[in-house]
């Protein structure tokens, strides 16, 4: 398994039944690196005038603290760095 995945939009392409199979097979790596739109930034790009959209239509677009408290249930120490949008999730050894 990969030291570190990083995943630019792509969880937010399942749905909220598959995540947890999907994180799964991330619990062997040591990091997950998660860059993806949440309801924030759509809301802070709808406030400057522009819309928020990629290429295909992403399927769970949700609040910061929601993917937080995803990774959490799936056995992951998350943090979110704001600077860089990104979630760093750290598999745990005790799931």
């Amino acid at each position: 398994m990969a030291d570190i995945v990083f995943c630019n939009g792509t969880l937010t392409y399942f749905s909220e039944q598959e995540l947890p199979n999907v994180l799964d097979k991330f619990r062997n790596s040591k990091m997950i690196c998660a860059i993806h739109n949440t309801t924030e930034d759509v809301a802070a790009a709808a406030a400057n005038g522009d819309i928020l959209t990629t290429c295909n239509k992403t399927r769970l677009i949700k609040p910061q603290n929601w993917w937080m408290d995803t990774f959490t249930k799936n056995g992951f120490n998350v943090k979110y760095a704001e600077h860089i949008r990104c979630f760093c999730a750290i598999p745990s050894r005790s799931k």
